[in-house]
């Protein structure tokens, strides 16, 4: 029973761990990407200039 119990504390710190991590990339993605938007200097429909943003203000 005591054996169960650390393995269910570990299950939750090493999710919680990997959930950190996942949402933290996708934050750092996100401020990227808005950052390319906001300095792209022709319009943002344009698929090409915005990789190129992106590339540029990674």
């Amino acid at each position: 029973m005591f054996n169960f119990i650390i393995f269910i504390f570990n299950f939750i710190i090493f999710n919680f761990i990997i959930f950190n991590f996942i949402l933290f990339y996708f934050i750092l993605f996100y401020f990227i990407l808005f950052n390319a938007i906001q300095f792209s200097q022709y319009s943002t429909s344009d698929p090409l200039e915005l990789t190129r943003s992106i590339i540029l203000y990674s």
